[in-house]
């Protein structure tokens, strides 16, 4: 995300005549990473061996969205990441659900 915030930046400057210069490219990072993170959910679970986790990949990819939305000023800058007290309640909140949910694919 921050390669592609700092090629928004760098369009957004080489363009300051234009108003939505860099517009497109930082719609196409956050799109991206919208589109990106429940397939990686996806591929965590299935190489886990996980069944019936299609809910917990939409609800993990929605509330990703959300946070990286909300957090996009803090990760908008060279070098900046998303803070470690919201990543840390992204991993929890994805995580708490899925090992509450009775019996998985091993125990049975």
């Amino acid at each position: 995300m921050t390669a592609g915030y700092a090629w928004a930046r760098g369009k957004a400057a080489a363009g300051e005549a234009t108003i939505f210069a860099g517009a497109f490219e930082w719609l196409l990072t956050t799109a991206g990473t919208w589109a990106l993170m429940p397939l990686l959910l996806g591929a965590g679970m299935r190489a886990m061996r996980e069944r019936g986790n299609t809910t917990l990949m939409v609800g993990g990819g929605l509330l990703w969205a959300l946070l990286s939305l909300s957090m996009v000023d803090e990760m908008d800058g060279p070098g900046r990441s998303m803070p470690l007290p919201f990543l840390a309640f992204y991993v929890l909140a994805g995580t708490g659900p899925a090992g509450a949910g009775g019996r998985s694919a091993r125990s049975g």
